[in-house]
């Protein structure tokens, strides 16, 4: 379906008025209709296809249940887009979209392959507390805005997690996120952090790769869990990085950043970042970890002892 949509729409209103697309002026079809609802959720039973299309006033499908497929491939969504609390029980394709309002897909479940690829999200995005049961794809996705991926599930079953070359320009939050399964593997390789980033508390069951990642602001790691392999080779931390009480796997591979200069450990994990320059003949990054670290103990000691 290519087409311009000039009404509002929502989950209880599936016939929107159109009009014929300026670039080819076909009419839209009808859209699928809804097949089935519940008192809280509506379910809608057939496919939907709407792509390479442009939606004018608000897109509200909060509290849906798309039992087929979903693609708005190549969607221009110009004013705020609700799929709050909203189950996608097969795939949902929103590459190459653009938002230019608010996205809200908080409380949201993805059954199935989540696919944001390309896509440009020129306001706040928020997937708070969402699930992602299978592929969650937003490689070199662009969020100009706040992107909130606080408190989500990233379970995957086999599958992965890309955010490989995606471009955060606000805040980036992940914190108490939960990443993959132990075979699993998480990308944010490439991306740029141009604001503050924060991953405390969030949990990496499998491979965690933030290789040749720029952070540009602050960026907290604290009391996060990585239970397997991680690797921060040729990234680079141009404010401070905090890694205190983070925990990190004995025997798994691990590679640091391309710096240690900005770059906070704990007691629990100061060894494993001095360690990694030292097998790479770098000895005086190891150095930096460990005055890092011991800076960073003192300065708390000192802020006990100003408040007995």
């Amino acid at each position: 379906m290519n087409c311009n949509i000039v009404e509002e729409l929502n989950a209880s209103n599936v016939e929107p008025k159109t009009v014929p697309n300026p670039t080819d002026g076909r009419s839209c079809r009808e859209i699928n209709k809804k097949e089935g609802s519940t008192e809280n959720l509506s379910v809608i039973k057939s496919n939907i296809s709407i792509e390479n299309s442009t939606f004018k006033e608000k897109f509200n499908f909060s509290n849906a249940q798309f039992n087929n497929a979903v693609s708005f491939k190549r969607t221009i969504f110009n004013n705020s887009v609700d799929f709050n609390g909203t189950n996608f029980k097969n795939g949902a394709n929103f590459c190459n979209s653009i938002f230019d309002n608010s996205a809200y897909f908080y409380n949201s479940i993805f059954n199935y392959r989540a696919n944001f690829f390309n896509s440009n999200f020129r306001n706040d995005a928020n997937f708070y507390n969402s699930t992602f049961e299978n592929d969650a794809n937003f490689y070199n996705s662009n969020f100009k805005n706040d992107a909130n991926f606080h408190n989500s599930t990233f379970s995957n079953y086999g599958n992965d997690t890309s955010f490989k070359r995606a471009n955060f320009n606000n805040f980036a939050y992940f914190y108490n996120s939960t990443f993959g399964t132990s075979s699993n593997y998480t990308y944010f390789s490439e991306a740029k952090f141009n604001n503050s980033a924060y991953f405390y508390n969030s949990n990496f069951n499998g491979y965690a790769l933030f290789d040749h990642v720029s952070f540009n602001d602050y960026s907290y790691f604290n009391n996060s869990i990585f239970q397997n392999s991680i690797y921060f080779d040729g990234s680079t931390f141009n404010n401070s990085a905090n890694f205190c009480m983070a925990k990190f796997v004995e025997t798994a591979d691990f590679s640091g950043p391309t710096k240690p200069d900005n770059l906070t450990s704990g007691k629990t994990n100061v060894h494993i970042f001095a360690n990694y320059y030292n097998r790479i003949g770098q000895d005086n990054y190891a150095y930096i970890v460990y005055h890092n670290y011991r800076s960073a103990d003192l300065k708390k000691e000192f802020s006990f002892l100003a408040h007995l």
